[in-house]
């Protein structure tokens, strides 16, 4: 068994280098555009540093393997899997990261299509931080104790066989719903994108964890975890806030701190993380359209108040001039309507869910 990576950015190669080196395997990256070749790289560790193989190939290698889709946006990694529909079929899919229901709306997207749907498995964030300098990655941060959801929970087993010699830091989660509200960029990236609005919109260059991070976004970070903690409190799931996230995480690679603003401010890997020059910009969009409005929507569906999270979705949906909120509720649906076990057949899901909304608001 193999794993591949679809994608063609640098977070794609560093999953790639990451998981050549975990497993000591060569790990192929799909590039239909480029000569097939075997590329060498040195991965370096803060801890060390680890050789690692990766094949550039036209397609997925194995028939029956693993292939993860690692994309910088959702925009862009749904475009991927569009285009590799047929590809898919009878492998192992794991998005990277899914965002809020990502497996249920990669589900929907195959049977739409008439499409066999594949087993399904997301994450709720990237495995590893970092940056490729030509045969050089430096990984800055690896995530550990990251959750990962699989759609059926009749195919767990094969995933995490699949899946762990690659990804080692990788955990279970009870259910793709438990990784769509684990996700901590939702929680982090649009309360500090919103305080920084002006500077975004002129497109001023700014740190965003050191110039952007306020006592004032803190506060607003705070208050958008209660309300997530309420939801996940409501639907019996391990009630996890965000600075205990991050301990687990990056507890034993430097993470300081014992709330979250002094965890972002401090922590050394997020120190050169450039703030947006763009509303359109993957910290607003897809981390309210695909994670906030769906999270508010599964509060609004258990019948909670979700006054914050609300007027967070309300504003940034008007600052990029999008309804961020369209099939947020039908996506909510979904995720509570899904247990432990869920048939996967083409029936199941078409015309479940609509793709995610992009309407001009007025």
């Amino acid at each position: 068994m193999s794993v591949s990576v679809l994608g063609d950015t640098a977070q794609a190669w560093l999953v790639a280098a990451h998981a050549s080196a975990s497993s000591g395997e060569a790990v192929g990256l799909v590039d239909a555009e480029i000569s097939p070749e075997r590329v060498m790289l040195d991965v370096r560790y803060p801890n060390g540093r680890r050789p690692a193989t990766v094949e550039l190939v036209p397609s997925p290698r194995d028939a029956d393997g693993c292939v993860v889709i690692a994309a910088a946006d959702l925009e862009q990694q749904r475009a991927i899997l569009a285009a590799n529909l047929t590809r898919l079929v009878g492998r192992t899919v794991v998005l990277s990261p899914g965002g809020a229901g990502g497996a249920v709306r990669a589900a929907a997207m195959f049977a739409a299509a008439g499409v066999p749907v594949p087993v399904l498995a997301e994450l709720p964030g990237f495995p590893v931080l970092g940056a490729v300098a030509g045969r050089t990655v430096n990984v800055s941060a690896v995530k550990r104790h990251l959750p990962i959801g699989v759609l059926d929970a009749a195919d767990e087993r094969l995933v995490a066989e699949l899946v762990r010699p690659y990804l080692p830091d990788l955990v279970r989660a009870e259910t793709v719903l438990a990784t769509s509200l684990a996700n901590t960029n939702n929680v982090v990236h649009p309360p500090v994108a919103m305080l920084n609005a002006a500077r975004i919109d002129a497109g001023v260059p700014f740190r965003f964890f050191r110039d952007g991070l306020s006592a004032a976004a803190a506060r607003l970070i705070e208050s958008i975890d209660r309300e997530r903690l309420s939801v996940t409190d409501a639907v019996g799931l391990e009630r996890i806030p965000i600075d205990e996230w991050f301990r687990r995480f990056y507890g034993d690679q430097g993470l300081a701190g014992e709330e979250i603003g002094r965890m972002l401010a401090t922590f050394e890997p997020f120190a050169g993380s450039r703030g947006p020059t763009t509303l359109r910009h993957r910290y607003l969009v897809d981390d309210v359209r695909s994670g906030l409005a769906v999270i508010e929507a599964i509060g609004q569906q258990l019948g909670l108040q979700m006054p914050v999270t609300a007027a967070l979705c309300e504003v940034i949906s008007t600052l990029v001039g999008q309804d961020l909120r369209a099939g947020a509720a039908d996506l909510a649906s979904a995720l509570l309507g899904r247990g432990r076990t869920a048939p996967t057949s083409p029936d199941t899901w078409r015309g479940a869910l609509a793709p995610a909304g992009t309407r001009e608001r007025s």
